[in-house]
């Protein structure tokens, strides 16, 4: 799947997707990097929204977990998280890049191993909100998929 098909599925799929400002920089079935611009995602102090810092970390969660899917051609789109906790570090005062990935290939072949084996599974994924080269917000998130 292309970076113009995933962005048109979620577009598509989550309407509210459309107003955030971002862009897929990159998205591989092992890392997703998105970038948003502050304008589209500001609050009232000029600085980054936390809804919108929020949206976006589980946004690259769950397209991470969906490049999978369609990497590993199973066939479903049921996709939720679960719980997710966000942790705000730092003031978000430009635009600013949201990063989720396994990291280890031994997490991707885990997680798709588990879903096949017993057709669900819960799993942490992480993401991390940049800006200007800092960690400015971490999400960690149970996401849960069914077959």
């Amino acid at each position: 799947m292309t970076t113009e098909e995933l962005y048109k599925k979620l577009t598509h799929d989550i309407p509210l997707t459309r107003h955030l400002g971002f862009e897929i920089v990159s998205a591989t079935p092992q890392k997703v990097h998105l970038r948003a611009r502050l304008a589209e995602n500001i609050n009232h102090k000029g600085t980054g929204f936390g809804g919108s810092l929020y949206t976006l970390s589980v946004l690259a969660a769950y397209s991470l977990v969906y490049l999978g899917l369609d990497k590993e051609k199973i066939n479903t789109n049921d996709i939720v998280i679960q719980k997710g906790e966000i942790k705000y570090l730092k003031p978000v005062t430009g635009d600013f890049d949201i990063v989720c990935e396994f990291g280890k290939p031994e997490l991707y072949q885990k997680f798709f191993y588990c879903l096949d084996r017993w057709k669900k599974v819960r799993e942490l994924m992480k993401v991390e909100v940049r800006c200007k080269g800092e960690v400015c917000a971490r999400l960690d998130g149970v996401f849960v998929v069914h077959m």
